[in-house]
């Protein structure tokens, strides 16, 4: 018989935490206001992105798609959780100004918002963050 050391603890699983959906709006629009300041000099903003080529990845760099538009003389804001809009008090779209200077003051007010931990901002993200969440399906079967 074999004379060995038994115990019942088991390796635990890798475990990598979730990022904050506020942290990853956080950095997404400081990165917005970055772009709106880089278009204001008129320079491009650019985010490097990985790609694999034949197998290999590789980094390129790719231009920030702007939150912000231009309607009829003025500059409008659609803020983005991936690829949801934030709706803040049930309005997908917020009126900036006339100029790109306008569109970073209203970023960096969301920004600070956002660092106050304004509820209409926090509530927003929250739920633009669960529409991209991946939600079990209910089948319903038919008796036969």
């Amino acid at each position: 018989m074999i004379d060995l050391n038994f115990t019942d603890i088991t390796k635990p699983a890798t475990h990598v935490p979730r990022k904050n959906p506020l942290d990853v709006f956080r950095n997404a629009l400081q990165q917005q206001i970055d772009a709106c300041r880089d278009a204001q000099a008129g320079k491009t903003y650019t985010v490097k992105r990985r790609r694999y080529v034949g197998g290999k990845e590789t980094h390129i760099e790719v231009p920030l798609r702007p939150w912000w538009f231009e309607h009829e003389g003025e500059y409008l804001i659609n803020l983005k959780y991936s690829s949801q809009t934030v709706s803040i008090k049930s309005h997908p779209t917020i009126r900036a100004g006339i100029s790109l200077t306008d569109v970073e003051a209203v970023l960096t007010t969301v920004l600070t918002a956002i660092e106050e931990n304004d509820p209409d901002i926090v509530n927003a993200v929250d739920r633009a963050y669960q529409k991209t969440r991946w939600k079990k399906q209910k089948v319903h079967h038919e008796p036969f």
